[in-house]
């Protein structure tokens, strides 16, 4: 579906005057909401509260219709409950496979974060370093959960959710901060993670003469304090009181424009009607398994991705597509000296003192057949160069790595196959 702000003069009035001198933003607003109203599944006073000029209703607003065109894009055909005199039951109503799943949507307010936090840099201006409050972010997203787990036990109550029903709560965290490139907490996992599981921070094993003495870890974290000196629990997902709720999931961006909505799916382990797996078009999912006494986490979503990226890496090298690069000049690396074994910091350190260079990782690939994770830099035009000594004189290839950063260190260090 499509539609212009055009068809809703009041809707476009609001937007240009929240949005001045923005040529992007009431057009983008103006049709997400558009579609939202003709659709006629929404609040029936959607146009009132986007009129108030409350920033949350504008905002939780603007949430449900890109939520509402994300679902359209993905095949579902969402449905409402709304009545005249107002809503009465969740947002949005989709069928899968025979199966009802409720979904309710929310935007956490930045109530407790503080004002410069949430200050957009302004162009040419001083540049600030800011502390990110981790913990009221987190105490943000635990308040909306628990508000929304509550009206899911007030619409089984009412006979709204069926017994055999799905309900899922959809967070939009874009109000917690002025810019969030991930969606990421501080335990480097989806923000709304942190509020149903007791995840915290990532920590590095140290010896008592600082040495480091492992892989890093998530530390537990089981509640955050408030700053009434108050605790709130974090494990909402591991108490049966939350077993109403079948998943979470999790948005960061505050527009579509130009592109598609990232979504995160946090399932609960302990949900009377599991959330099948694989729906929404999530890019992250979570599972979390029984693992002796414990619950181990899985993203299944890059799991499978780095399954798929395996082959086509194995694919890719019987196809001969890895090439022989050349080995950086002693005129071209001046000073620099790189480190035999230490590719990845090496290359770290020359892209940050040549900032047109960029960084390449992939795999090293030696006569045995024997793919390395390697870094190379891109001097420019795609010449890729080898600044890092090599043991001995061995012919080497180089394949690139065709994923992100962020799957390429969840890759094995190492890969042995054929031609």
């Amino acid at each position: 579906m499509s539609a212009s702000p055009d068809h809703h003069p009041r809707i476009a009035a609001v937007l240009e005057r929240r949005f001045p001198n923005n040529e992007i933003a009431p057009n983008h607003f103006g049709q997400l909401l558009a579609e939202y109203v003709e659709a006629n599944i929404g609040p029936p006073h959607l146009v009132d509260e986007v009129e108030t000029g409350d920033e949350g209703k504008l905002w939780s607003c603007i949430w449900e219709a890109m939520l509402y065109r994300h679902l359209r894009a993905q095949g579902y055909e969402p449905k409402g409950v709304a009545k005249p005199a107002g809503q009465h039951g969740p947002d949005f109503r989709v069928e899968h496979a025979g199966r009802t799943i409720w979904i309710e949507a929310v935007v956490p307010g930045p109530q407790g974060i503080p004002a410069d936090y949430l200050e957009s840099p302004v162009p040419g201006g001083e540049i600030r370093v800011k502390a990110k409050p981790n913990d009221e972010r987190v105490l943000r997203c635990t308040s909306a959960i628990a508000d929304k787990r509550l009206k899911f036990d007030e619409y089984r109550a009412k006979g709204i959710i069926g017994a055999n029903d799905c309900a899922v709560i959809a967070v939009n965290i874009c109000r917690l901060s002025d810019f969030d490139p991930d969606g990421n907490g501080i335990s480097q996992y989806p923000l709304s993670m942190e509020a149903v599981f007791p995840i915290g921070p990532l920590a590095v094993p140290i010896t008592r003469d600082g040495r480091i003495d492992g892989p890093p870890q998530n530390v537990p974290r089981f509640a955050v304090r408030k700053a009434s000196g108050k605790e709130v629990e974090t494990a909402n997902f591991l108490t049966p009181i939350f077993a109403g709720v079948s998943a979470v999931i999790q948005a960061h961006q505050r527009h579509m424009h130009e592109e598609k909505l990232v979504l995160s799916t946090v399932h609960n382990p302990l949900a009377i009607n599991k959330l099948p797996t694989g729906l929404f078009g999530a890019y992250k999912e979570f599972v979390a398994k029984e693992h002796g006494e414990e619950y181990q986490i899985r993203d299944i979503r890059l799991e499978t991705r780095l399954r798929e990226l395996v082959e086509s890496l194995t694919l890719r090298f019987r196809r001969r597509e890895d090439r022989v690069v050349r080995t950086i000049t002693a005129a071209e690396s001046g000073d620099f000296v790189g480190e035999r074994g230490k590719c990845h910091d090496n290359v770290n350190r020359w892209c940050f003192a040549h900032h047109d260079h960029i960084p390449v990782r992939g795999w090293l690939i030696s006569g045995d057949c024997v793919l390395d994770k390697h870094s190379l830099v891109n001097i420019g035009d795609g010449e890729l160069v080898e600044i890092t000594p090599m043991p001995d004189e061995a012919r080497r290839t180089f394949l690139p790595h065709d994923g992100t950063d962020d799957e390429f260190i969840r890759l094995p260090n190492q890969i042995v196959s054929g031609r």
